[in-house]
């Protein structure tokens, strides 16, 4: 019985901490210029698992946590395990995440000039729909 109780307890707490997360709602990211999106995309070197570890590392020691060697001589396992959650961070990021991206209704602008048999033709116009676009996260 005693045993029961404490499954049902943990199995209670486990409820509880699950519905507290999920009712912390997060704000959405701020919304950026588009012009200022390309501008700096284009500079962007992509996801390195090696740089982030290697950043990880470096603040770990600065907190005082051992970067180097174990005592008697063998691999760093914090190291590794920085690595390890890093690589899989990454993979699954570049594997499953989704980037979506929306045109807005009459955000593009279409002019076009030229002539026929019967004169000059001017030609101007812009989409009447959304329109939804993909990238991937390199």
């Amino acid at each position: 019985m005693a045993i029961e109780r404490k499954i049902k307890q943990t199995i209670k707490n486990v409820l509880e901490l699950t519905d507290s997360a999920l009712d912390a709602v997060r704000k959405p990211a701020n919304t950026l210029v588009g012009f200022m999106i390309y501008a700096t995309a284009v500079q962007r070197p992509g996801i390195s698992k090696l740089k982030i570890t290697s950043d990880i590392i470096a603040d770990n020691a600065t907190l005082g946590i051992n970067t180097g060697q174990m005592p008697d001589g063998t691999d760093n396992v914090v190291n590794q395990f920085v690595a390890n959650v890093v690589e899989k961070v990454v993979d699954t990021l570049k594997d499953d995440a989704m980037v979506e991206c929306v045109i807005p209704i009459g955000s593009v602008i279409v002019t076009a000039k030229g002539a026929n048999a019967g004169g000059p033709v001017v030609a101007v116009g812009t989409n009447i729909n959304d329109a939804k676009g993909y990238g991937i996260i390199r």
